[in-house]
């Protein structure tokens, strides 16, 4: 009877415990071998539809559509296969059609020639019916997941390349994985778009949010043209936007060429057509045909360039294409203050120069002009895979999603897990306490770093009315941006351009004081000219430009330097009499040498400071 009340207490102890965990540990297997409904839609509750075709979302997937809207695969070896799970046509409020009828096909990038298909999609012939079929094919998951025995859900093209897929008369799947084989092996991050289209349709339709009920819970990668690899995870974010697109991009929604303005969010606006630039994968994407890019560097001028009458540029370097912004502290107190500070971006791109001179107009944040004897902080900022993602019509983030970078591991700085925005031109309130000018960022681990819940769907839901909707996020397109690689850097004291008049201010009556300068500038000398007392003392330009004069006289010298923008610059230097230290020599000589005992003798005695 104990051994037996034994076997019954393990056996609940291993249906308790154990196979909890073993089913759990099954399922990340499976999820490790699919790239789909798995990755957007993490749990069974989770239910993120293909949108397919919608010109407001980008005529995503659908024939001869924009490049940026194609489902991509790549295979990298003859032996690669394809292996396809689809589900019937689904309705726009989540439930399958009943017979949800559609066509798919294959075409080769290079060509656009037609490889695989079209074939048809239904009821009949769906081969993922459950969101636990979307484990992956099973034919490389020991049998778990969604069957690819008929040859229509296996693309296998015997050749290298790169594929997109197209979805003919159809709006909406509900189910769908893309995953690639080698023999039984997946091979993962091979599937991408440079925008996909989503809708997350209804949980349960009621007041106050209505259709915008459910949330997006998915992980995307990011991948950059300078090759940087950020994981963003939506996971618990509250994102909720029903139909939305996933694109993301290095200069933001604008169009005007001005980074600072192209980064702004936009009020009732869409964003533009060719906005998606960034290759964004459902897992991170294979190191071997997406390589990782190279950490750089960035140094700065000690100094600032004259380039007119009160306006000046700052030299600044980088090793790698990216982004540099450079805080002007004006007070030096470590943070932007708008009111006083000023704030310098340019974006270094491949195939242009690597250096710039970061242009300002000598204005501070008030619109005062600053002193060009000033000292100043540059706080800098250097960053690499620069990412923006702007949504439209995105009517809740509650909580705040957050990103973490993956490949190339630059350096440990936690600033590239901050998120920025700017959404000073958009009227309404975010609704969380958040403030409109995010450019100092936030850490986006820390709950509620970028957040907006200000929506009103003005119904009882019985009837939406898109037109009628309002809040923050409604009709406005939000930006987000963030960095996969930063280097944060501060110069203290940084002069912005003077000369100095390098000297002793002491002087001896009668003796000569040598006086040279010092020109803080990125510029070069052009011309100089010495004054003194009595005139001009020391003048010339080019290789005779005079480096040091001999001070002379009790007075005041003043030095003016032209720089090479015709910009000029003047100090002044006051030499103050001061008593002279001696040192005298006595030189005693005798007049008559051999004079004749009892005679005077005559001596003549020189006295000679050394001091002189």
């Amino acid at each position: 009877m104990k051994h037996k009340s034994y076997s019954l207490s393990m056996t609940s102890f291993l249906l308790k415990h154990v196979l909890p965990v073993f089913l759990v540990l099954l399922a990340y297997v499976a999820t490790l071998k699919a790239e789909g409904t798995y990755q957007v839609a993490p749990t069974a509750n989770d239910l993120v539809m293909l949108l397919i075709g919608d010109s407001n979302y980008g005529n995503f997937a659908t024939p001869n559509g924009p490049e940026a809207s194609r489902i991509y695969v790549r295979l990298n070896a003859p032996e690669e296969t394809l292996y396809i799970g689809l589900s019937r046509e689904y309705l726009q409020n989540g439930s399958p059609a009943s017979t949800g009828a559609y066509s798919f096909q294959i075409k080769r990038a290079s060509d656009n020639a037609i490889v695989h298909g079209p074939f048809s999609v239904n009821s009949f012939v769906e081969n993922l019916a459950s969101w636990e079929d979307a484990a992956g094919p099973a034919v490389l998951n020991n049998g778990v997941g969604y069957s690819t025995d008929d040859a229509r859900y296996r693309f296998a093209p015997g050749e290298a390349g790169l594929y997109y897929i197209e979805f003919i008369n159809c709006d909406f799947i509900g189910l769908w994985d893309f995953t690639v084989g080698l023999g039984d092996q997946p091979v993962t991050g091979r599937v991408y778009s440079k925008s996909w289209a989503f809708r997350t349709p209804s949980l349960a339709n009621t007041a106050p949010e209505c259709v915008w009920d459910r949330e997006f819970n998915g992980e995307l990668y990011s991948y950059t043209s300078d090759g940087f690899v950020s994981k963003i995870d939506f996971d618990g974010s509250g994102f909720q936007g029903l139909s939305f697109t996933m694109a993301f991009n290095s200069k933001g929604p604008g169009q005007t060429g001005n980074i600072e303005q192209d980064r702004m969010s936009l009020p009732n606006a869409n964003i533009s057509a060719d906005f998606a630039e960034h290759l964004i994968f459902l897992a991170e994407p294979d190191p071997i045909l997406f390589p990782s890019g190279v950490c750089g560097s960035v140094a700065v001028a000690p100094y600032f360039s004259c380039t007119g009458v009160g306006t000046y540029c700052l030299d600044v370097s980088v090793t790698r294409s990216g982004l540099v912004e450079i805080v002007l502290d004006i007070n030096q107190n470590g943070t932007f203050e708008a009111a006083i500070d000023r704030r310098l971006v340019h974006s270094f791109v491949d195939g242009q120069p690597l250096s710039a001179c970061l242009a300002w107009d000598g204005l501070l944040g008030d619109g005062s002009t600053i002193d060009p004897g000033s000292s100043l902080d540059l706080l800098v900022r250097y960053s690499q895979g620069v990412q923006h993602w702007a949504v439209f019509d995105g009517e809740f983030l509650k909580n705040g999603f957050c990103v973490e970078s993956v490949r190339p591991v630059c350096n440990l700085d936690a600033s590239s897990n901050f998120l920025f925005w700017d959404d000073r031109n958009i009227t309404d309130e975010p609704g969380t306490g958040q403030p409109k000018d995010g450019r100092s960022g936030c850490d986006c681990s820390v709950n509620g770093c970028r957040t907006w819940n200000n929506f009103s769907p003005n119904t009882d839901c019985s009837q939406v009315d898109d037109a009628l909707t309002t809040g923050y996020g409604d009709k406005n397109t939000l930006n987000t941006w963030w960095f996969a690689n930063t280097v944060s850097q501060t110069y203290a004291n940084v002069p912005l351009i003077e000369v100095n008049i390098q000297g002793e201010t002491a002087w001896c009556e009668g003796g000569l004081t040598p006086l040279t300068f010092l020109f803080t500038s990125s510029g070069l000398v052009d011309s100089v000219v010495w004054q003194g007392p009595s005139g001009i003392v020391a003048s010339g330009g080019g290789a005779t430009i005079p480096t040091e004069i001999q001070a002379n006289q009790l007075s005041t010298y003043t030095i003016f330097v032209w720089d090479d923008a015709g910009c000029v610059y003047s100090d002044t230097h006051t030499l103050v009499l001061t008593s002279c230290p001696t040192d005298l020599e006595l030189d005693i000589v005798a007049l008559n040498p051999s004079p004749v005992l009892g005679t005077l003798v005559t001596y003549e005695v020189l006295v000679t400071n050394q001091a002189q």
